[in-house]
């Protein structure tokens, strides 16, 4: 579901760290640290996010934009692949 590569949105992190991921929705993802301050996420994580059952990936799909996936050792964090914004859309 995720990719380093093209195809799924990569951000750089010069100011921002491997945090614990705070925000309720985001709590059963498959895994546990994001970059924190991120562009895409306000000041804090508990910032609303919207809340639909649109597509049985949307909750995925919502955190790996708003909670990116923070890989040790990289030094930018990781999103969603294309094919999974596109099953979202």
């Amino acid at each position: 579901m995720f990719c380093a590569s093209q195809s799924s949105l990569l951000f750089q992190t010069s100011k921002g760290k491997c945090q614990p991921i705070e925000i309720p929705l985001c709590k059963e993802v498959p895994y546990n640290f994001t970059y924190f301050p991120n562009p895409y996420l306000q000041q804090d994580q508990q910032s609303p996010l919207i809340k639909t059952k649109c597509n049985r990936n949307i909750q995925f799909f919502v955190c790996s934009v708003f909670a990116p996936m923070c890989p040790e050792g990289m030094p930018q964090a990781v999103t969603s692949c294309r094919s999974v914004c596109e099953q979202v859309r």
